[in-house]
């Protein structure tokens, strides 16, 4: 720590999926994890003059470790835009693939209608604006369009996976 401030930097942690630190195996309840994560361990990250960048899922807000790191350490919380439009989650996806090296756009990966069909996912009732349930359906549907031999994920693929993955797809429900 010494040497990364001896150069006028402060390092800084980025838990971009903290699920990551907090599953379990064989449907464990996961509160305890999520507890000692938000609790003890990042406490001890910042005791030690390191920043974190963490991003939750809503439903780690109501949890009692997660408040009170909230009030005693975390400066500022920031809530993710939601995508209004199929170009904005295309943009999301764009990124996702050039992260894997694939030198393909949305448009070659998934039809119009696919990026439609994910956009009233996302904002429906059962998605309800959840981005990891939305990459999740979209993911589940790349593996079934490429096992079927498709070359691109089409609607059907999309509700096809989000009705195997509990989410009613079409019509934004």
């Amino acid at each position: 720590m010494e040497v990364i401030r001896s150069h006028e930097l402060s390092p800084v942690l980025i838990f971009d999926d903290s699920d990551a630190f907090t599953r379990t195996a064989g449907g464990q309840d996961r509160t305890p994890f999520v507890a000692g994560f938000f609790g003890p361990a990042l406490g001890t990250v910042v005791g030690l003059g390191i920043g974190i960048v963490a991003m939750v899922h809503d439903s780690y807000l109501e949890l009692d470790a997660y408040q009170r790191l909230e009030v005693e350490i975390f400066e500022a919380r920031v809530p993710l835009p939601r995508f209004d439009d199929p170009p904005m989650l295309g943009r999301l996806f764009e990124r996702r693939i050039e992260s894997v090296g694939l030198g393909a756009a949305p448009g070659d990966v998934f039809t119009d209608d696919a990026l439609i069909e994910l956009l009233n996912l996302y904002g429906g009732e059962k998605v309800q604006g959840n981005l990891r349930a939305t990459v999740t359906i979209a993911q589940r549907a790349l593996s079934d369009s490429v096992g079927a031999g498709h070359e691109q994920i089409t609607a059907e693929a999309i509700a096809t996976a989000a009705s195997a993955e509990g989410a009613v797809a079409g019509s934004g429900s």
